[in-house]
């Protein structure tokens, strides 16, 4: 995947501490070129005399060595030139001091570089710290087949698919779980796109009235400032099935804007964050936030910074230091960390965990589903306990009901074609 870093707001939590430096490999099957054939490979001035010994080239120094440690005092006041969280500081702005680019000069600026990344994760939001660039990120793939896996348990094997086909983290989402729910024996009815810019769905909902018979469930691949204003016109145009998808539906806006249409919506994310029936680690952490900011924080993202912080605190003290090749190691070996999002652990190499995905399916108090049915059904398919929380919505109460599902395997498939 090329990370363009075009998916602000989703990132989260896998982070990849060897993006340190970069050596070019040689193609599979051929033989590297010793240091002095790529220095006569590479001489200016024509072929060298053979025999004579070429200086060697200087050793490019290694940032991490000149690394500072992250300090308490350094999140909260970063340098202008550093990023070292989600949203850069603590009050969640995500803005940037820097003043080299303005309106003046921003239609200047040009591609300069770009960093191929290994295929699987998503495009996420970098920390940037002393001129070093990390990468951290989390497997979509996971969350796709636990929705795939949960909605062809409950909902039935014929689905519907959309996707924004403007944001690589929305279309490989979809492509993800199409890839999982084909392989588990669902079907894809019909698939469609729509623009990341589009506030008019009419197109598209105007071909799921066509089908005949309706699919089991509608799954959407969406952002965050897409999902609720689809979700209102789907439910006006009187579809009224399941509507299942990803982290992009972890947002106020699905309920502020679709009130009593987000009945029947269910999404895959990172945690619970409810204050009476999250997890104790969940509840400390809202406390604390709650005190630090005077707001609870609005989706699971602000828990997953600081599990990213506290998982990096555990590698460092495991290595010993802050050699780049000791930390990756021990990120690597990571098992069974205690995130407040859930056990965090890295196995076979991947740089993608194995992790809890939560999925939170949101009831009106209006609608007729009977909460014990849904708390026998969910428990059931074996998938833990099951957390009711009520919380407020302009057109009305919602219920959300999450439950913790727990990586029975990685779920580390080959990266789909793109649709």
């Amino acid at each position: 995947m090329r990370n363009r870093f075009v998916r602000p707001g989703l990132a989260s939590l896998a982070l990849i501490a060897a993006a340190a430096t970069a050596f070019a490999q040689p193609p599979s099957g051929q033989r590297e070129m010793t240091e002095q054939q790529r220095l006569r490979a590479a001489s200016p001035g024509g072929p060298v005399t053979a025999g004579v010994e070429l200086p060697r080239w200087p050793t490019r120094p290694n940032p991490l060595d000149s690394a500072r440690p992250v300090t308490d005092e350094l999140l909260a006041n970063p340098p202008p030139s550093d990023w070292l969280s989600w949203r850069r500081t603590q009050d969640d702005l995500g803005f940037s001091p820097l003043t080299g680019i303005d309106k003046r000069n921003v239609a200047q600026l040009q591609l300069a570089w770009s960093l191929a990344l290994p295929a699987g994760p998503n495009a996420a939001t970098p920390l940037v710290h002393d001129g070093v660039i990390y990468v951290h990120s989390f497997g979509d793939n996971v969350q796709a087949a636990a929705g795939a896996e949960y909605a062809l348990k409950t909902f039935g094997p014929n689905a519907y698919l959309l996707w924004d086909k403007g944001v690589e983290y929305t279309t490989l989402l979809g492509a993800y779980f199409k890839s999982r729910f084909t392989e588990a024996g669902g079907t894809i009815v019909l698939e469609d796109s729509y623009d990341d810019k589009a506030t008019d769905f009419s197109a598209q909902i105007a071909k799921m009235k066509a089908l005949s018979p309706a699919p089991d469930f509608y799954y959407i691949a969406a952002m965050p400032y897409n999902i609720g204003p689809l979700v209102k016109q789907m439910r006006d145009a009187g579809i009224t099935g399941p509507i299942v998808g990803g982290d992009g539906y972890d947002t106020p806006d699905l309920v502020s804007v679709a009130g009593a249409a987000a009945d029947n919506v269910l999404f895959s994310t990172h945690a619970l964050m409810d204050a009476a029936g999250g997890t104790d680690g969940i509840k400390k952490f809202m406390a604390a936030y709650n005190t630090e900011y005077g707001h609870d924080p609005e989706n699971a993202f602000a828990a997953l910074g600081y599990d990213t912080v506290y998982l990096l605190a555990d590698a460092i003290k495991r290595a010993g230091s802050m050699d780049s090749k000791a930390l990756n190691e021990a990120i690597g070996s990571t098992k069974d960390f205690p995130g407040i999002t859930g056990l965090i652990t890295y196995a076979n190499g991947a740089h993608v965990p194995q992790k809890g995905v939560t999925l939170i399916e949101v009831k009106t108090k209006e609608s007729p589903a009977n909460l014990a049915d849904i708390r026998g059904k969910v428990t059931g398919l074996g998938l833990g306990e099951v957390q009711i929380q009520e919380f407020g919505a302009p057109d009305a109460v919602l219920i959300r009901i999450a439950s913790q599902l727990e990586s029975a395997h990685p779920w580390s498939f080959d990266r789909p074609a793109i649709p």
